[in-house]
């Protein structure tokens, strides 16, 4: 069961909102106090809503029970629009949701509400002044006025169906070990099965009632001296009360370098750690079903790091679970698929229309090649990204169609261990990434540093291999014969010798072994001037430059780059 569309009416500083398609991940951006929280407490709102109706089981038969609302749900002083409260005193807050069921869902809800879906549920839910709601299926026909009438019984297949965890901005180590104390009383619990444990707790109650009883005793004698009447005080620890007790008393010791109770760590790791105990919490108790997640501000207290990090962990909770998250940091915009980010402004929410309008609003400063860019492959040079971009349009009509519109752009690095800052300036950018580097020591030694930063994953990859050599770089994978006249021609040196032909060190070493045995100097300038020429002839006919090496890795990366594309 999906929550597929959302929309909200006279909510806070939210007037209206069009229906908004919710795929598996919904990102509310917009800048400061525009409604983000407004639209994401509005969802919180409308699922609280869902389960006021239950059906409780009593002896005879089952009641349906209408739970009223509490304030803490909604008031309508505070929840219904302040500008609207004088010319409509009698105005109601609207919540319209829709849900898609499978077909075992659509079973399970015909056995049990004994009506039949066509696999889309939508509910429309009005709460007015007085705090009285209603709950109707706007379905056309007979059929949506049936279903209207099955409310309690619609209300508990959701509640069945569906579980919604909703994680505020501020999270504190007594929010963390609120959720540790639930985790671990459910998981003791099961100890209370054991014969022993059971004995030591009656021991344990053996040992502490005299004790209680004395105390009694002394209270009686105090208490009587103020209140004659009184006959007796009795302090006593139920069952239950003892229980709960040893399930619930605990400390939380976090050691990153230093063991320290969380409650004395930093609002950063307060936290993640919270964060991920709600997930945690919430992943296990969802069981089988949906589960809806709901995150204010994820990067609340965060170093950009750790920011990353927590994307990517939100990423794959994604994967299965919808997630629903409201921000103000680009690095959680939906680059890839712009409808999924929820532009919030101006007491209106939309779904986004392009990158440019997020990066816009975000006040997001990027460069004029990309601006409309969702995505950015990475290479080490300036001769590199004039050769790809050669190859890339000569090779895919997609790439090239989206290079020429702007959607797809190559960026050049200048030196390989300056890849982490790119790829956090271009994630700041709104920018998907893929990396396309040398297969040397600081290639290889860059890609690591960025995924331990946490600005990629292995799917994010590709590299310069050459199947025998040990290191190698771009030009390794060029034809050599496109370009050893030219060389020979402008530098007076012969590359078609076993030093360069032969050698199985990577294309710089084996260059520079030629230039210096033939009496010529080989320094970081020659050497860019060597790779701008062969990049100057790559550009003028790529077709020309392809070996079995470089067919193989580019037709790899194509698919790929089109995939994320």
């Amino acid at each position: 069961m999906q929550l597929v569309k959302f929309s909200i009416s006279n909510y806070r500083s939210i007037l209206k909102t069009p229906k908004i398609n919710m795929g598996q991940t919904i990102v509310l951006i917009g800048p400061n106090n525009e409604g983000k929280s407004n639209v994401l407490q509005a969802l919180v709102t409308a699922l609280e809503l869902l389960g006021r109706y239950q059906i409780i089981k009593r002896p005879g038969g089952e009641t349906q029970v209408y739970i009223r609302p509490s304030r803490t749900i909604y008031n309508w002083e505070d929840d219904f629009p302040i500008s609207l409260q004088s010319s409509k005193a009698k105005g109601s807050t609207i919540f319209e949701l829709e849900f898609l069921l499978n077909e075992k869902e659509i079973l399970k809800f015909k056995k049990q509400v004994k009506s039949q879906l066509n696999g889309t549920l939508p509910i429309k839910i009005s709460i007015n002044k007085d705090g009285k709601y209603t709950f109707r299926i706007p379905k056309g026909g007979r059929g949506g006025n049936a279903l209207s009438k099955k409310v309690p019984e619609i209300s508990r297949f959701i509640r069945e169906q569906l579980q919604f965890e909703y994680i505020p901005a501020v999270r504190t180590a007594n929010a963390a070990e609120r959720v540790i104390e639930d985790i671990v009383e459910n998981q003791l619990s099961f100890l209370e099965e054991n014969d022993e444990y059971r004995l030591a707790l009656k021991k344990v109650t053996e040992f502490q009632q005299p004790i209680l009883q004395e105390l009694g005793q002394s209270l009686t004698n105090t208490i009587k001296d103020f209140l004659p009447t009184v006959k007796s005080v009795k302090i006593e620890l139920s069952p239950e009360v003892r229980r709960r007790h040893f399930r619930r008393s605990l400390e939380v010791t976090v050691d990153d370098g230093t063991p320290t109770q969380l409650k004395s760590k930093g609002d950063g790791v307060q936290s993640l750690a919270a964060l991920s105990l709600l997930k945690y919490s919430s992943e296990q108790s969802a069981g089988s079903k949906q589960l809806i997640l709901a995150i204010e501000e994820p990067e609340s207290h965060l170093h950009p790091n750790a920011i990353h990090r927590l994307k990517n962990v939100l990423e794959e909770i994604g994967e299965k679970q919808q997630v629903i998250i409201s921000s103000h940091c680009p690095l959680f915009v939906e680059r890839l698929n712009v409808e999924n980010n929820i532009v919030v402004a101006k007491n209106k929410a939309r779904p986004a229309k392009s990158i440019k309008e997020i990066r816009e609003l975000l006040g997001v400063q990027t460069s004029d090649n990309l601006s409309h860019a969702k995505l950015a492959l990475v290479v080490e040079g300036e001769e590199d990204k004039k050769s790809i971009i050669a190859i890339l349009k000569n090779k895919s009509q997609k790439l090239s169609k989206k290079i020429k519109s702007g959607e797809f752009g190559v960026e050049s690095l200048l030196g390989a261990t300056k890849l982490s800052y790119k790829l956090s300036l271009l994630k700041d950018s709104i920018c998907g990434v893929h990396v396309f580097i040398d297969n040397d020591q600081a290639g290889q030694t860059a890609i690591c540093k960025a995924k331990a930063d946490g600005f990629l994953d292995d799917i994010d990859v590709h590299y310069t291999t050459h199947c025998s050599l040990k290191e190698s770089e771009f030009e390794d994978l060029v034809n050599p014969k496109i370009y050893i006249d030219l060389v020979k021609k402008k530098y007076g040196v012969d590359l078609n010798n076993s030093k360069f032909i032969k050698g199985k060190k990577k294309w710089s070493d084996r260059v520079r072994a030629c230039f210096v045995g033939q009496g010529k100097v080989f320094g970081k300038e020659i050497k860019q001037s060597v790779k701008n020429v062969i990049s100057n002839r790559i550009k003028e006919d790529p077709e020309a430059a392809m070996t079995p090496e470089l067919e193989e890795i580019i037709t790899s990366l194509i698919a790929t780059l089109e995939s994320k594309l």
